[in-house]
């Protein structure tokens, strides 16, 4: 073969392959800057898909995890989610306001439903919303519901649901108060997690910020703690489980975890954020233009229901949670990898009523709807 002929085919063959490694990632990323610059017609889609799930009867969600524990947290969480998309939107669009503040509603009033809390209430024998008086924890349901309705009391000083937001809270902080020196509550009997704990300090903090409520003290304790009892001095990751009498780790530190904790401690607008997200960014990694968040530190492990699959190491719950804390922290470049990976393993699904992302189902819709419209950092 002349070697004129032969060195075509060879620029040939290497273009060939740039094609094939380079296109994927850029057809994939390629809306990832009008998410993160907060586009309104991006985000009027995404919420468009997530109306969808609300306007559906709450009996034909389903989750088929073969747990009753699993599909109770994901029913709740799917609420939860949309409540804190359909917030965020309104709170970065104002024009999206009376609109998006009714569909809050529903999706709080979804959440409350029995079936919303049935997980925690079987698995502590008595109904989380009946047992405010109580000391139990219950942060399978309270952490997660007050955080939806802290958002809304954002939007509506006088929510109707200000008084059970104020019961809620009240309980909440009296309960860590009671604990004392950082302690954390139980999410269910004898298990705790200091993720579901992040969810709830996030949750106080915004009802203090919208209702004029004290609860400072107990913030600034818990999150403390987090710093110098429940975070690994290597990693930087929040421990994804610890022993409810004594805060020593019962599980590796994990991304997963860590990225959950990140995005709902900063819808509270909470410093305590940054370092987490400092940490996340560490694990960062990059396949071909798909960016992704390690789910653990140095060492092996394997995902679970938490983390979801784990993928050359890469977590996939924790690189979705870290798409919000990107677009939250500024970091333009980390969010596009990130959200390359989400489009591509999301499956979206785009008519002209609005984009879904089909994988997941409703949980995973609801969800990526959140993480993509977490609010900046101001």
């Amino acid at each position: 073969m002349p070697r004129s002929r032969w060195l075509a085919r060879l620029v040939a063959l290497l273009a060939g392959a740039g094609v094939v490694t380079v296109v994927p990632a850029w057809w994939c990323g390629r809306r990832a800057d009008a998410f993160f610059d907060g586009d309104l017609g991006a985000q009027r889609a995404l919420a468009s898909g997530v109306r969808e799930w609300l306007e559906r009867d709450p009996a034909t969600l389903t989750f088929g995890t073969g747990s009753p524990r699993f599909d109770g947290e994901w029913y709740l969480i799917t609420h939860v989610a949309a409540a804190i998309g359909l917030a965020q939107t309104a709170l970065e669009h104002p024009e999206l306001g009376s609109e998006h503040a009714r569909l809050v509603e529903r999706a709080i009033d979804r959440a409350l439903l029995p079936r919303g809390r049935a997980h925690d209430a079987l698995a502590w024998s008595e109904d989380p919303l009946e047992a405010l008086d109580g000391d139990r924890g219950h942060l399978a349901f309270l952490g997660y519901a007050n955080l939806a309705l802290s958002m809304h009391r954002r939007l509506e000083p006088r929510s109707r649901f200000s008084r059970l937001n104020d019961e809620i809270t009240a309980a909440l902080a009296r309960r860590f108060a009671r604990h004392g020196s950082g302690a954390l509550l139980e999410s269910y009997p004898a298990e705790t997690y200091p993720a579901d704990n992040a969810a709830a300090i996030a949750s106080i903090a915004l009802h203090d910020r919208a209702a004029g409520g004290q609860n400072s003290d107990v913030v600034q304790d818990v999150l403390s703690a987090f710093s110098t009892r429940y975070r690994d001095p290597r990693s930087g990751f929040l421990y994804q489980r610890v022993d409810s009498e004594t805060g020593a780790p019962r599980d590796a530190a994990r991304a997963s975890g860590t990225a959950l904790a990140a995005f709902v401690l900063g819808a509270a607008g909470l410093d305590a954020a940054r370092p987490l997200w400092r940490s996340l960014a560490r694990q960062f990694d990059d396949v071909l233009g798909f960016g992704g968040v390690r789910e653990y530190g140095p060492g092996d492990g394997a995902g679970d229901v938490d983390s979801g699959p784990v993928i050359f190491g890469l977590g996939v719950s924790a690189s979705g949670f870290a798409l919000a804390a990107a677009r939250r922290h500024g970091d333009r470049e980390r969010f596009r990898g990130l959200f390359a990976s989400a489009w591509l393993f999301g499956l979206p699904y785009e008519t002209k009523a609005g984009l879904r992302f089909v994988s997941g189902g409703a949980v995973g819709d609801t969800l990526l709807f959140a993480l993509l419209t977490a609010g900046r950092a101001r």
